[in-house]
């Protein structure tokens, strides 16, 4: 079971980011768009159904652990990795909107778990996805 649903999702995800990101291009969707939502949606597939399923197990601190570990391999090591191999150009938009609404996200969901008493409750979910809609309506009226 296990080995199917990792092949299931691996496909999925990867159906998602080719097809998706096709569709986008042919909309004339800035580039930006495209990663913040079909590529960023299609590879955290996995880390999203892991903690899903470890949710539902009650192993709750596997799915904390999935969650920041996928994360943080992705800010250290691949951004790392990707710049030796090719430096990355960093233009405005990422320095000025981009990096600060990540550094704010962060700080609410800290925020959220001190005050939820180390839980995190369904409103807090509720209103960090609404917070991302906004940041994407928000990135698509600046392009």
């Amino acid at each position: 079971m296990f080995i199917i649903g990792l092949t299931l999702t691996l496909f999925g995800s990867r159906l998602l980011i080719t097809n998706g990101e096709k569709i986008a291009i042919l909309l004339r969707v800035p580039d930006v768009i495209i990663g913040l939502t079909m590529t960023a949606f299609g590879t955290s597939l996995p880390e999203l159904m892991t903690a899903i399923t470890s949710l539902r197990k009650k192993a709750y601190n596997i799915s904390i652990g999935n969650i920041l570990g996928a994360n943080i391999l992705n800010v250290i090591l691949v951004i790392a990795v990707s710049s030796t191999i090719l430096p990355i150009p960093i233009n405005g938009n990422i320095l000025h909107l981009h990096l600060p609404f990540v550094l704010l996200i962060v700080s609410i969901t800290l925020l959220f778990s001190f005050m939820c008493k180390n839980t995190f409750r369904r409103r807090c979910g509720f209103m960090m996805v609404f917070a991302y809609i906004n940041y994407l309506l928000f990135t698509f009226n600046l392009f």
